[in-house]
């Protein structure tokens, strides 16, 4: 049946005087949003003093802190969203999503990309990728009409080579404009999603053939095998201390990028 996993909502930051009022009303909504047991909570927007001033970000931003404190207390991650504002206003000389990913706790707040409108924004998300991994669990999937429809502008196949790498855990159809009733273009976008030969969960085979098999392979030529090691460092060569320092990394951390690539280490580690 249908799933309510999570929500757009959120407070413009106050002034000191209003903060404890502010907070209060997180509670509020936190503890709601519990009740209905969503995963997740997004704030869409920021008022004007988000755009003015690297210093007014920068109370917004440790304002979001404080609110993703407040989530993770609730067992709830606490985001946000963006459009293409966020790209396209500079402030000393760099865009305000920069400075957002720079000045939250990943810890505290993750962000949900608008995958059009960071491209509507002049940027590439897979720049975002590489620069901040992991800080993307969510993406808002849509073109300017529906996924696959004609007059669309997104390539969506490269950027979702990279949706590991992303952190991304969930994807939210999405259509801009509509040509067609809402449900049905939300349909139709699904369906090509589902069709697509690049949005199909392929990441533990590529994870194995580019990062665990080359390491298996390394150890094999020096005559170990992961039957017979117990823990790096046990009278073996430099390099083949390396080989099996980057396979403990890779399934203790490396593997926990998505529930499917933990329970590919949950087989890893039983050999």
């Amino acid at each position: 049946g249908l799933q309510f996993l999570g929500a757009h909502t959120g407070q413009d930051v106050p002034s000191q005087e209003k903060w404890a009022e502010t907070m209060a009303w997180w509670d509020t909504c936190i503890a709601a949003h519990q009740a209905a047991g969503v995963k997740w909570i997004v704030q869409p927007w920021m008022g004007a003093t988000g755009y003015e001033s690297v210093e007014g970000l920068k109370n917004y931003c440790s304002y979001f802190n404080a609110v993703g404190e407040k989530c993770n207390a609730a067992g709830i991650r606490f985001g946000y969203h963006n459009h293409d504002k966020e790209f396209s206003t500079l402030l000393d000389g760099k865009p305000v999503y920069d400075w957002m990913l720079e000045f939250t706790d990943s810890t505290k707040v993750m962000f949900q990309m608008d995958l059009y409108w960071t491209v509507v924004g002049g940027k590439d998300p897979i720049e975002y990728f590489n620069k901040y991994p992991g800080r993307f669990e969510l993406w808002h999937i849509k073109d300017k009409a529906e996924v696959g429809g004609e007059g669309t502008m997104m390539n969506f196949a490269p950027i979702f080579a990279e949706r590991a790498k992303a952190g991304a855990k969930y994807g939210i159809v999405e259509v801009e404009e509509y040509n067609f009733p809402p449900l049905e273009s939300c349909a139709k976008s699904i369906e090509h999603l589902k069709a697509a030969e690049y949005s199909k969960n392929n990441t533990v085979e590529k994870y194995i053939a580019e990062e665990i098999l080359p390491a298996l392979n390394i150890m094999e030529e020096h005559g170990f095998h992961p039957s017979f090691f117990a823990y790096p460092g046990s009278n073996n060569d430099e390099l083949t201390d390396k080989a099996l320092l980057k396979y403990f990394r890779h399934l203790r951390t490396g593997c926990s990028v998505s529930e499917s690539m933990q329970s590919t280490e949950r087989a890893f580690i039983k050999m």
